[in-house]
């Protein structure tokens, strides 16, 4: 299954990057929130929300 890292920009949700290990999406997600100070979320192929990042 694929996995997708979005940014909020402007209430808006953006693909940032993609992955097919969940594991390691989530932690480079987390990786992107510090660097950037936004909000990141985590969602499958199925638009279902695995982890969301303030």
């Amino acid at each position: 299954m694929t996995y997708f890292i979005q940014c909020e920009i402007n209430h808006r949700w953006f693909t940032r990057s993609q992955g097919q290990n969940e594991r390691i999406v989530r932690i480079r997600a987390k990786q992107f929130a510090q660097k950037d100070q936004r909000r990141y979320r985590v969602i499958d192929e199925k638009d279902n929300l695995i982890d969301l990042i303030p």
